[in-house]
Parts: C-alpha cells; structure tokens; sequence
C-alpha cells in the first residue's frame, strides 16, 4: 500500500517511519511513504503557498492554484508509472473492484511465475515482487484525503476500510486552512481526528497512517492483536494486567466489584486518594487458565469500562446487541 503526503513540511513525516512497526513494515514491502512539498508547485519567485483571505479574516490560506497543480501532479505521476509499468505487471485479469485487494493479487500472481525458479533466483524474484507491488500502488488511482477540523470524526472502521485502498494521498493543511474550492474539487473523504485544533494537518494525518497500517494484512506480527481492540463491536478494550515476575499468586481485587448478577454498572473502583489504591490486584480469572471464564469476563469489563468512559459508544453497543442482559442500566 502507498501512502502519499502532500505537506509544506515533509521532514515531519519521514521521521515518523524510520522506527518500530511501521519502519519493518515498509522495509518488507508491505507499505510505501512518498512526502511531497506543495512549496514545489508554486510559480511566485518566493514560492509562497499561501494568500489572504477573501472578505478578510485572521489568518491566510492555501491557495486552491497551487494544491490543485500539486494533486493533478501527483495523478499524471501515477498514469505515467502506470504506462512504464505495464512490462513488471504479470498479464493478467484483474477485478478492479473496491472489495477486492489488487495489490495482492499481483504479489500471488508474481510469486507463482516465480516458483520454478533456482533459489537464488527466488531470492532475487521475491525482493523484485515487493518493488512491483509498490510500483502497483503507486500505479493506481490515489484516494484523496484532506485533513481538517471541519469534518467527520475519523473512526476505526474507517481506518479498517481504507487500509483496502492501494493508494492514499494526505493533503495535510496549515495557516488558517485551505481554500474551500479545493476540497470541493478534489477531496475523496474529508477527516478531523477530534474536537481540538492543531498547528497542522501531519500529525492527524500520520496518525490516520498508523492507523490505517496497521490493519493491512502482515503489517502486526501477531494478526490477533488487531482482536477485541477498543472500539471493535463498539467497545473499549477490556483492562489488561502484566503477568508478575516473580509468579506472585494473583488474587481477586478488593476494591471492584465484577459480579455478573448486579454486574458492573455498580461497579465500586477506588480513586486515587484512597489509602488501599496501590493494593489494587488483577481479577483471579485471569490467571487460572479457564479461557471460557476469561472471556466472559473481559467482555463484561469492556462493556462496564466502556459504560463509564464512553457513553456514546455504550449507547450504540445497546443497539447492536439488543438481547444483551448487561444492556440495563
């Protein structure tokens, strides 16, 4: 998957992948980050990107001439690779639908024309099958986001349904914000990664990246860690506990109370203040080894926590699981 950014400040995005998850994940092919500096496209001796605004107001804004030359560049960019990678793509048919993954489907395509290989040609033919699937996400058509307060919450299932898409180009603003005209043209889906202002549009725009990446097939080394996350059937994830180094018995909790019969709802947790706070241990379940048991549980503490920190989602999870018992309270 390829992942563009057009930004005035590119250098905040390349740092952000030279570590952890992310930097393997693009180190094995898995995903491809292309920074672009919208300065480049303006035609000014000073090569300003920015004008006032028209009616007057605080603040300037990035003109729709110089965005619009920068994303039409970044299109004929892609129909031009496309055109000179023709020869690399295997010849085959492909269903160019939004539920099918193309890129994959070119990589099993290349690994089994490579089978017959000697081993080092593998080798060879591998490292060469990553390149064509960058080159194909490059290729494709890039879906068009644009990063600013004044638009939907960007969620988890977003994040799910876009890491489907081959391409994603970023269009991160700054100053005031951006020329309206060009969201109207240009934008795919427009995002706000909450009720807050930033300096600019790199950082929601990285964490929609990470976001989004992460649920691309490889991207995690273990693929149940993408399981019971927060927000997935619309609740938070359940509390987590580090097993004790030195094999302590793990107890039942004095200070909360998660029986199923009054379950949760009333559940009584300390504050800070209370003496007995640092006392707090993990719930015995978890260390007994009953996976059913374990289960159970987490799925009652995700509803209670999601209950008392989030009853927006508390309220959707009502919805959706009707003949719920622990949906009363």
């Amino acid at each position: 998957m390829h992942f563009s950014f057009l930004t005035l400040f590119p250098q905040l995005v390349e740092g952000y992948f030279s570590d952890s998850i992310l930097k393997n994940a693009r180190e094995n092919g898995l995903i491809s980050i292309e920074a672009i500096q919208i300065r480049d496209f303006a035609t000014n001796a000073y090569k300003s990107v920015d004008m006032p605004q028209i009616g007057g107001g605080a603040g300037q804004v990035i003109s729709y001439e110089v965005l619009s030359r920068a994303i039409s560049s970044l299109q004929k960019t892609t129909n031009q690779d496309a055109r000179q990678n023709q020869a690399q793509i295997p010849q085959q048919d492909f269903a160019l639908d939004s539920t099918q993954d193309f890129a994959q489907e070119c990589i099993q395509s290349t690994n089994q024309a490579t089978d017959k290989n000697t081993s080092k040609s593998k080798n060879t033919s591998k490292n060469a099958s990553k390149n064509t699937d960058i080159n194909i996400c490059k290729t494709a058509r890039p879906h068009i986001v644009f990063l600013t307060p004044c638009a939907k919450p960007f969620t988890q299932n977003d994040a799910k349904r876009l890491a489907k898409k081959p391409h994603i180009a970023f269009v991160c603003g700054r100053y005031e914000g951006i020329d309206e005209r060009a969201i109207e043209v240009f934008a795919d889906e427009v995002f706000c990664i909450g009720d807050f202002i930033l300096t600019g549009g790199e950082l929601a725009a990285l964490c929609m990246c990470d976001s989004i990446a992460r649920n691309i097939s490889g991207v995690l080394g273990n693929s149940e860690s993408l399981q019971g996350e927060s927000f997935e059937n619309y609740l938070l994830e359940a509390p987590v506990f580090a097993r004790h180094i030195k094999g302590e018995k793990i107890l039942d909790s004095p200070l909360t109370d998660f029986s199923t019969a009054d379950f949760g709802f009333s559940c009584q947790t300390s504050t800070k203040n209370d003496k007995n706070f640092v006392n707090f241990i993990a719930p015995s379940v978890y260390s007994k080894g009953n996976h059913s048991k374990i289960s159970t549980l987490k799925n009652d503490l995700a509803v209670c926590k999601t209950r008392y920190f989030r009853p927006n989602l508390f309220e959707k999870w009502k919805i959706h699981n009707p003949n719920n018992p622990k949906k009363k309270g």
